[in-house]
């Protein structure tokens, strides 16, 4: 009876794995390829990645080595100089960010084009965001599971799988979706630890090992996020439960020692590669350096993240407040450890992101799983909701808000994107997107002001698919407007430059466009430029005068969303020797 019980649990557990990657693979996949590059960070991570490729792939005769130098205070050298330790962007070191995502990127690059980097795309750079992203969801599910919520954990992953910043983010090569994997994965093997999952030695070894491999993958990630999380969860709780002696299943100083035996290799070969001064002095900036003041003009104070967390999380946030509220008190005795454990990975972690004060939307990314499944803990009656008594008023009023936020993301963006772009296909596809969304979010909100929170999530996690499936998929791809550099791209896709000069239009999608090879001119350096570079690609505003020898191309105009201004260029092309 138990082996049968064990087994239809078992395929119970694959069908839902099965189900929710078919779901996340439906939002994520469309646009993947399509999209352009976008700027900026992106255009940076994929070209750095792209630098890498090239550096193990290309014939050494057509690699840029010229040794790394340092060059008004930042290191300098050829494109390739790097190799697999140092990631390049341009003829610049990018050692501010750890080296897992360049080489994920890179290797996922490698692997489809058979070795041959001119043979790469945008998607295959962005391919390990969004399997990065269902195995965040994968890992919140398995949370729930762990929890005794299997239905609130496969609810809590759907709709964090569609939520908005989600969605974005698998869409982008970048290191965010990376991070909150190896995050989901660690907090997955944190609450095995705790919850008392791994009483058998062996279980408990197997749990701990994840935990600390992926912990220390989160650091080659994105530096001490994952731990700083993983350590405030393990210091709340335990100062809560006044006991620090389940710790020692998670085997500490073995795992330390792991984390140190993993991430040491890189730290000292880059360090080794850049100067130590150097490279301990950009890990100091990138930490306490964007603790302590704005850095690239993201400052906000606190409160920034609790006021974007709903937008952000919609739909999952229906219940998340409440939740809140209900959870805290589970930190004083008697502890109920799910949702102790819950509260614990959010609160200290929250507040510490309020505090820093470089912000940007997507750095709680990490704490979503908890603040989901605390949601939908709450929706689907694992967790009693004594607040009920406290009349209909916080539930009308939390329900009015959460329909309002949703008709926002998911039809008036839609609505108001349309009206925007120039081009009549993507305009359709945007007001298609919010007529298919409007009688699902009207539904969504009938089941929410009836009372049934989950029924509300699941229908409005769909609706939320469907609007990042025709917006980020179907109408971004199509609004050429919005993509000035593609419209550079489709004037020189014959020409096939060896260098890139811009005035005026700086923006890091250049450079990818270029491989790398772009010089950002001020408009006095046209002229000596073009004699300096026969056969290159000369990008000016259509207001300058081109040097005497330009041949035109074509006039590119669009909306550069970087800096929020309409952009009217032209493309010219610098006659070689030849010609």
């Amino acid at each position: 009876m138990d082996e049968r019980t064990d087994e239809s649990r078992s395929w119970s557990n694959a069908r839902a794995a099965v189900a929710l990657v078919a779901l996340l693979l439906a939002v994520y996949l469309p646009g993947l390829a399509a999209l352009p590059i976008v700027d900026r960070d992106e255009a940076r991570f994929t070209q750095a990645s792209r630098q890498m490729l090239e550096s193990i792939a290309l014939p050494a005769a057509e690699q840029d080595r010229r040794p790394l130098i340092l060059d008004d205070g930042r290191l300098a050298g050829g494109l390739h100089a790097g190799g697999l330790t140092v990631p390049m962007l341009g003829e610049r070191a990018r050692i501010n960010k750890p080296p897992l995502v360049y080489w994920l990127q890179s290797t996922s690059a490698w692997v489809f084009t058979a070795g041959q980097p001119l043979r790469d795309a945008p998607w295959m750079y962005r391919l390990p965001s969004g399997l990065a992203a269902i195995v965040a969801c994968l890992a919140t599910w398995r949370i729930g599971v762990g929890m005794g919520s299997a239905r609130a954990g496969w609810l809590a992953a759907v709709a964090l799988g569609a939520c908005p910043i989600m969605a974005w983010e698998a869409h982008q090569a970048r290191s965010d979706q990376v991070l909150m994997a190896c995050t989901s994965v660690a907090m997955l093997a944190l609450s095995r630890v705790w919850l008392g999952h791994a009483d058998e030695a062996k279980a408990c070894s197997r749990w701990a090992w994840t935990f600390w491999i992926a912990t220390a993958l989160g650091v080659l990630a994105k530096g001490p996020i994952t731990p700083m999380i993983a350590a405030l969860c393990i210091g709340t709780l335990s100062l809560a439960a006044r006991e620090i002696r389940w710790l020692a299943r998670l085997r500490p100083v073995v795992g330390l020692c792991l984390l140190v035996l993993i991430t040491a290799p890189w730290v000292v070969a880059a360090a080794s590669r850049v100067g130590f001064a150097v490279f301990f002095e950009t890990v100091r900036a990138e930490t306490l350096g964007r603790s302590m003041e704005p850095m690239e003009g993201h400052g906000a104070p606190p409160g920034y993240h609790l006021v974007l967390l709903p937008v952000l999380l919609w739909p999952a946030s229906l219940m998340t407040l409440r939740a809140l509220r209900l959870g805290v008190p589970s930190l004083r005795r008697p502890i109920d450890p799910r949702q102790g454990f819950l509260i614990a990975w959010i609160v200290p972690a929250w507040i510490v992101f309020e505090l820093v004060t470089t912000k940007l939307p997507h750095y709680t990314m990490p704490l979503y799983p908890a603040l989901a499944l605390l949601a939908t803990r709450l929706a689907t009656g694992d967790v009693a909701d004594s607040a009920r008594s406290e009349g209909p008023v916080p539930n009308a009023l939390g329900v009015v808000l959460w329909t309002l936020i949703g008709g926002a993301i998911c039809i008036a963006a839609p609505i108001a994107l349309g009206v925007f772009v120039d081009q009549p296909d993507a305009r359709w596809v945007c007001w298609g997107t919010a007529a298919a969304c409007l009688p699902g979010l009207l539904l969504a909100a009938r089941h929410a002001w009836a009372g049934h929170a989950a029924k509300a999530s699941a229908v409005a996690a769909v609706v939320s698919g469907i609007m990042a499936i025709g917006l980020v998929g179907l109408a971004l791809p199509r609004a050429d407007s919005l993509w000035v550099t593609r419209g550079i791209a489709r004037a020189i896709d014959a020409t096939a430059p060896a260098r890139l000069g811009a005035v005026g239009y700086h923006e890091d999608s250049l450079a990818f466009l270029a491989r790398g090879r772009l010089d950002r001119l001020s408009a006095n350096a046209a002229e000596p430029w073009s004699r300096s570079h026969p056969g290159g690609i000369l990008v000016l505003p259509a207001i300058e005068t081109p040097p005497r020898a330009a041949v035109y191309l074509a006039t590119v105009e669009g909306w550069n969303y970087s800096k929020g201004e309409r952009v009217r260029l032209r493309v010219y092309r610098i006659p070689g020797p030849e010609q």
